[in-house]
């Protein structure tokens, strides 16, 4: 498929084709994007990072966090514990501290729990090349999680509060969501609904 370059986008759907697609500079090569852990592992080579194997925590203190990559085009990835691997979604603005705020989330392959205290230089050549450095961390509540909503308190340095990720098959692309931080109504809400308590 050629992808003319008098095309003009935003920023956000030129986001999105790069984290999508091989772009070049006449043609548009579509390749899938992996989801699986075994497959994001053959891509990435974390004995080039100074990465290295930690314990997994208990599983009661699930994993937050978010770190800023600046590769290609600069992006927050922001990635949440889920089912053994760190479920993750590119960011391309910063993401919220008000509310009121939605920043388009785009799914990408899962990574393992032990990146989620990568900070450092991943070199040239390996996917995903540039530098990564932790933006916030700490750890969440799932609320509630269904195909196309996830509802979690996180209890991060930067990030506080209820929070949500709605899928919005935008362009009839499930992996497009939005993340943003609910309002202090719908927080005392959801924490009444799920955990009997408000702030």
């Amino acid at each position: 498929m050629i992808y003319k370059n008098s095309i003009s986008l935003n920023e956000e759907l030129r986001f999105i084709l790069e984290k999508q697609f091989f772009i070049y500079p006449e043609n548009l090569y579509i390749e899938d994007i992996l989801l699986s852990l075994k497959k994001n592992e053959n891509k990435r080579s974390f004995s080039k990072t100074s990465l290295q194997k930690k314990q997994e925590k208990p599983p009661q203190e699930r994993i937050y966090v978010i770190q800023r990559h600046e590769a290609t085009r600069l992006h927050w990835d922001l990635r949440l514990e889920m089912n053994g691997v760190l479920k993750s979604w590119a960011i391309p603005k910063e993401p919220p501290q008000k509310y009121g705020v939605k920043r388009l989330a785009v799914q990408v392959e899962d990574h393992p729990l032990e990146y989620a205290t990568f900070n450092g230089l991943i070199p040239e050549g390996v996917y995903g090349a540039g530098s990564v450095e932790i933006w916030d961390r700490g750890t969440y509540q799932l609320l509630n999680r269904t195909e196309d909503k996830i509802e979690i308190i996180i209890y991060g340095e930067k990030l506080r509060g209820a929070h949500a990720l709605i899928r919005t098959r935008w362009k009839d692309e499930e992996r497009n969501w939005l993340f943003f931080k609910t309002t202090k109504k719908t927080d005392n809400l959801l924490r009444k609904k799920y955990l009997n308590s408000t702030v």
